[in-house]
């Protein structure tokens, strides 16, 4: 078990961390300082290393930057646990899609969970789950907060107020206990680093989940042949979390013929130490008599507040990639779990005219985090780098609009109709008719 002194360690670096390196620090509407004090006494009285770790987490989460987070320890991490049900979000209200087989007559797929605990769920989200996640945007909180919505401790027993597709209401109680993959109704998403098929009219399907694993590049070599007789593609980016900004940007090569593509225009913060003590003094003592003139006045104000910016790329990266390319018409899926290096190749495909998005709004994060390890071995990470479009655009906490929204509904779901690739398809075939 931890103690007092490393308990107040911890929330210390993280306090300093967020101090010097935050990108967002100018964006929030609370004293970051004020905040930490705050939580002093919390921390102080932390019966147990997950009360104190959970306090941690919640620390971070105001921030709302879905890269900075507080990560468990791996045994902190192993006593908690979900009961053995997929829980999504459909116009606000929260849906069973998924359960083990031995659930499944007890509690229907496509039944609404209107309460756990006795709590009303939405009431419930806000309390005891919603300031736990690190996100970015609202809807990628409602996203992951369904998925987040019966995580408690292993073994733990948990009442679920279920309304069935009938009308009928029903309390379930239910143990928190790890599942066999075999045993889940639907079988849990593969993990391929793509997945392509044909579709009607020589329309293509690809699924690419991560921009993590330098092989993608090889594997989408492979397949360009196959690629090259579509007569439409399909790229479905709905579950692909981000991974490795290169990764991202070498992928864009492959749709484009044009020499450059323009990337994300990035900052961070630059720490001058003496350049904020000048702007200590002349705040502190406008009257000493210390000569500057008004623009190095500004710059050392600006430090002494943590307003110093660096330009961190040159706005482009060179189209080197050679061979055939994929330039047929080309529609992108799009979500809340859209996110980081996969909305940076959003940013680079949408300079290149690559591209109809079609879906819901991406998650709005992305960034190089800064990470570091916390007493107990756990770890945090801080968002450190500022993005936007090239042209200033701002998608980080707001999420990237797709030209053609379609938002599924949970009568979608339950007849096996996957809305958006559906669209998707329709708008091919008409470019492709014509």
């Amino acid at each position: 078990m931890l103690d007092l002194n490393e308990k107040l360690f911890g929330l210390s670096k993280i306090w300093s961390e967020v101090h010097y390196n935050f990108a967002y620090l100018d964006q929030i509407d609370f004293s970051w300082d004020d905040l930490f004090s705050s939580f002093i006494p919390k921390i102080v009285h932390s019966q147990n290393d997950l009360e104190y770790y959970r306090l941690l987490i919640r620390f971070v989460a105001t921030l709302q930057d879905a890269h900075t987070s507080v990560y468990l320890p791996s045994y902190l991490q192993s006593q908690l646990c979900s009961p053995p049900i997929q829980v999504k979000n459909f116009e606000d209200k929260y849906y069973v899609i998924n359960t083990n087989k031995d659930l499944e007559k007890s509690l229907a797929i496509g039944s609404e969970i209107i309460s756990v605990d006795d709590i009303p769920v939405n009431e419930y989200l806000t309390e005891k789950v919603h300031p736990y996640i690190a996100a970015s945007t609202i809807h990628a909180l409602k996203s992951w907060g369904a998925e987040d919505l019966l995580i408690g401790l292993k073994d733990s027993k948990v009442k679920l107020g279920i309304k069935k597709q009938n009308g009928s209401i029903s309390d379930l109680e239910i143990f928190r206990q790890n599942t066999d993959e075999k045993q889940w109704v639907f079988p849990k998403s593969n993990t391929d680093l793509l997945t392509f098929r044909r579709l009607e009219e020589e329309i293509g399907y690809l699924q690419i989940d991560s921009f993590a694993d330098w092989n993608l590049i090889d594997h989408f070599i492979e397949i360009i042949p196959v690629l090259g007789t579509v007569t439409g593609l399909i790229l479905d980016l709905r579950n692909n979390l981000g991974g490795n900004s290169q990764i991202a940007g070498e992928m864009v090569k492959f749709f484009t013929s044009k020499d450059q593509i323009a990337i994300i225009k990035s900052s961070t913060r630059k720490h001058l130490a003496a350049q904020k003590a000048l702007g200590a003094f002349i705040k502190e003592f406008p009257s000493s008599g210390f000569v500057v003139s008004k623009e190095k006045q500004k710059q050392y104000l600006k430090s002494f507040v943590g307003d110093v910016w660096e330009e961190e790329n040159e706005g482009f990266i060179v189209n080197d990639r050679m061979g055939p390319k994929i330039l047929c018409p080309l529609i992108i899926l799009t979500g809340p779990s859209t996110a980081s290096a996969a909305e940076e190749f959003l940013v680079s495909m949408n300079s290149v005219e690559r591209g109809i998005l079609l879906g819901q709004k991406t998650c709005g994060s992305t960034g190089i985090p800064l990470f570091f390890s916390l007493p107990g071995g756990g770890k945090a990470r801080i968002c450190t780098r500022k993005c936007t479009f090239p042209d200033g655009q701002v998608f980080v906490g707001k999420g990237i609009q797709p030209q053609v929204e379609v938002i599924p509904t949970i009568d979608h779901f339950l007849s096996s109709v996957d809305i958006e690739l559906q669209k998707s398809i329709e708008i091919l075939k008409s470019k492709i008719g014509k």
